[in-house]
């Protein structure tokens, strides 16, 4: 596990996506296989696309929050990145209820997001060393990044895109 702090609330968009940038890159040159990418927004990035792919070509998968702000990102001007780059290596998790029903801030998409985890009400590390309930598809986000990490300590010699087969055929299907 490898923990890497690189946004602040202090920061601008633009210094916050240059350190996510770097951030990947750390990760991917220090041996990092799975990257849980909970941040994103609606604007591609050149820089942020590279970046993942060279995590694709290192072998790295990146599980990445589909964001929440209630619009369907199949559509061209709802596009989250980073999932919207829907690289080999990226898989796009929502955020659903104990009920299994999208939460109301989730995004969703039949094509750029390809599963669905808990994310309503789930105990977080907090600023300041709290803890505490937070809901949101980068709660989602991190069951998904932890199955894919015992997906590897199985079988180390899965692939990325065979990691978000696994995962997405094993979802359970819901309308």
């Amino acid at each position: 596990i490898m923990a890497v702090k690189y946004y602040s609330d202090a920061n601008p968009g633009s210094v916050n996506l240059k350190n996510t940038v770097k951030a990947l890159e750390y990760a991917v040159d220090h041996g990092a296989r799975v990257i849980n990418y909970s941040g994103g927004g609606p604007e591609f990035s050149q820089d942020e696309y590279l970046a993942i792919k060279k995590a694709e070509a290192k072998g790295v998968l990146v599980v990445c929050a589909a964001g929440n702000e209630q619009q369907d990102t199949d559509k061209a001007e709802n596009y989250y990145y980073p999932a919207a780059y829907r690289l080999s290596n990226i898989i796009s998790v929502a955020a659903t209820d104990r009920t299994n029903n999208l939460i109301p801030s989730s995004n969703w998409g039949k094509t750029r997001v390809d599963v669905a985890a808990p994310g309503d009400g789930i105990y977080s590390t907090l600023p300041e060393r709290r803890y505490g309930q937070m809901s949101g598809t980068s709660q989602a986000n991190a069951f998904v990044t932890g199955i894919a990490a015992l997906l590897l300590s199985k079988d180390p010699t899965l692939k990325p895109v065979q990691i978000r087969q696994i995962i997405v055929n094993s979802a359970d299907r819901f309308p």
